[in-house]
Formats: C-alpha cells, structure tokens, sequence
C-alpha cells in the first residue's frame, strides 16, 4: 500500500511524440514543475561550453527526474547526443517499453546503480513490451552482476 501511495498512475509521455511510450505519473508531474526553468538554464550553459560532456545524475526520485531531463534534452537537440551521459543511483521505473527504447537508443551511455534489495527499484509495478517481458526505465533486462555475493547490481548499454 506504501509504494502505491508514492507512485502515481501511467500515463502517456506527455514531452514528445513517441509511439506507445507511457511513464509514471509522480515523475512526469515533478518533471513538468521544473521542465521550463531547466530547459532555458541548460540551453544557456550549453551555448557557453559547447564542448562539454553533459551528465544527467540522480538518486531514487532525482534518479526519475535526471532520466526524463536527459532525454528531454537528447529529443529537443539542445546538446548533441554524443555529449550525454547518464549515471543514475537507486532509480524506480520511469517509463515502459517505448520509452525504454527511445531513451537506450539516444542515450547509449548510460549507467543504472541499484542495490538488489531496494524496494523502491522495482516499483511501480512494471511495464511490459509487446511480448509480456518487464521492462524498467533503462532497459532492466541488461542488468550485470559481478557475483552471486555481491549486492549492487549495474546497467549499461555500452
């Protein structure tokens, strides 16, 4: 009952136009309250350090936040896609299938730290691609782990 009190409901990605992509409501509404302001600071500091590398982190709900932020950015063009990366700590799912793979697929460098025994990881409940498999924010499926023992479990696509 707790964790369905933190998480909102499913809804349809509200930022750009991706087919079929649905994400949790409580993180797309937060999103939305800062999205304006960042979009304008980021397009200033971009255009005064274009060479930069640009780094979208977070922990659990700053985790959901930095997710929809990257590819926000990725999307609109506001920094070039092989400037992005993403280190996310203790994230909840974001958003389903469609999401999924439109974030793996601009936003290749990506990492996704979290600690098998967190509640909050695994919630909302999951998403599911069109064969019925559970998809997390960031491709969950690619999850590595270096030992039975070890209690942090990793996610990259590179």
């Amino acid at each position: 009952m707790f964790l369905e009190s933190v998480f909102g409901k499913t809804i349809e990605y509200p930022f750009h136009s991706i087919p079929n992509a649905t994400v949790d409501n409580t993180f797309s509404l937060r999103y939305q309250s800062l999205r304006d302001t960042f979009l304008k600071e980021i397009t200033s500091i971009y255009e005064s350090y274009p060479n930069f590398t640009y780094v979208f982190t977070g922990h659990s709900l700053g985790a959901g936040l930095s997710t929809h932020a990257a590819l926000d950015v990725a999307l609109l063009g506001i920094v070039p896609l092989d400037q992005i990366q993403a280190y996310n700590y203790g994230s909840p799912r974001v958003g389903n299938w469609a999401f999924s793979d439109m974030y793996d697929n601009l936003i290749p460098d990506t990492w996704r730290v979290v600690h098998y025994n967190d509640v909050f990881v695994p919630s909302p409940d999951c998403f599911k691609d069109p064969e019925g498999n559970c998809v997390h924010g960031t491709s969950q499926a690619g999850y590595g782990k270096a030992s039975k023992d070890e209690s942090f479990y990793w996610h990259t696509n590179n």
